[in-house]
């Protein structure tokens, strides 16, 4: 997979902006606040319809403007395609080669990117939600079904919890049963990523940093012993069933996937706790190049690296063996203030501050 040429409209701080990219490594340079974040985030928005910066749309969209336009010609298995998305505060519309759609499940796996900003920190020391949805955004992008399970599950919760507040439960089995399937296909397949993820890091951890020190991953789940699909659907509905007197009293559900956990050690002792500031910054590094690195083997192709800020806090060591990573892929898009980076045949890109202000 390559990606081409971008236009961007009406996007955060751009009027009308379009980027050509190279094979190989395309630097984004240029001072702060010249809107080299967005075109990352842009790129981003086109592959998961999401922003890695805001969960509010309407700041995507340029002060003044009515709407945001972004297009985006890429090459994939050989084929010239093109992907185009116009979004205002309400609604979305996409458009692959010909075909115009709506839903943001049939835009995921169009576009395989991996995405590497100094708000990544947050993997480590953030909360739960924050690693689930790192499993969720690289799982939806190798797995369509994945997709179809991970919005049947939450469908199925907002029923129950509807049913849970008003004490009615007349058809709460059937969602109860709905969410047990659901939750079966999800954590098995989580599970299943962070075995090979853990391997991967492990390995990506220590170049990294050349230290003695134990990188591991863990899926936190009461039901993360359970050994296949069918177990855990079971287990969750018995605890659907058992919880739900309880759980009726707040009106909530309280167990199943959107509770669940990724748990990151160095040698034994919880990173979010105890990890140095280095030691945090390196453990996502090594946790991005190896979704990266997962990507590529599931889809057999090779995803797009997006890299802001490639300073962002890594020493000299750690940022050199970081780049060194980065030419051996197919095509990266990183931003950095500094033009000159210790890597052949680089593609140099600039902003404007006229035309770009955040």
């Amino acid at each position: 997979m390559l990606l081409r040429r971008l236009r961007l409209k009406n996007f955060r701080g751009y009027d009308d902006h379009c980027l050509e990219f190279n094979d190989g490594v395309n630097l984004i340079a240029g001072p702060n606040a010249c809107g080299k974040t967005s075109i990352l985030e842009a790129v981003h928005y086109l592959t998961t319809a999401r922003s890695f910066r805001t969960s509010h749309t309407t700041e995507l969209i340029r002060h003044g403007a009515e709407y945001a336009y972004l297009e985006l010609t890429f090459v994939k298995h050989g084929i010239d395609q093109i992907l185009k998305i116009a979004f205002d505060a309400k609604r979305r519309r996409f458009t692959h080669n010909s075909t115009e759609f709506q839903s943001t499940s049939h835009l995921l796996g169009i576009i395989h990117a991996t995405v590497f900003s100094p708000d990544h920190a947050a993997l480590v020391k953030g909360a739960p939600q924050v690693r689930r949805q790192y499993l969720d955004l690289q799982l939806v992008q190798v797995d369509p079904l994945y997709v179809h399970y991970l919005s049947r599950y939450y469908r199925a919760m907002r029923h129950r919890n509807v049913q849970l507040k008003s004490k009615d439960f007349a058809t709460i089995a059937l969602w109860e049963t709905e969410m047990a399937r659901a939750a079966g296909y999800l954590i098995y397949r989580r599970i299943e990523a962070i075995e090979e993820l853990a391997k991967m890091a492990r390995n990506r951890y220590r170049a990294l940093t050349g230290a003695d020190e134990e990188l591991s991953l863990e899926y936190k789940s009461s039901a993360a012993q359970l050994n296949s699909e069918q177990a855990i659907m079971e287990y969750h509905q018995e605890r659907f069933l058992r919880l739900r007197g309880r759980e009726s009293e707040i009106g909530t559900t309280l167990t199943g996937p959107h509770k669940d956990d990724l748990m990151i050690t160095i040698n034994g002792k919880e990173a979010r706790h105890y990890a140095s500031e280095g030691q945090q910054r390196s453990v996502v590094a090594a946790l991005k190049l190896s979704e990266w690195e997962r990507m590529k083997q599931q889809i057999g192709i090779n995803p797009i690296m997006l890299v802001d800020d490639i300073g962002m806090g890594l020493d000299k060591r750690r940022k050199e063996h970081f780049l060194n990573h980065l030419s051996n892929f197919q095509q990266v898009i990183l931003t950095a203030t500094d033009e000159q980076l210790n890597l052949p045949n680089v593609n140099l890109l600039r902003t404007s501050c006229q035309t770009a202000s955040r």
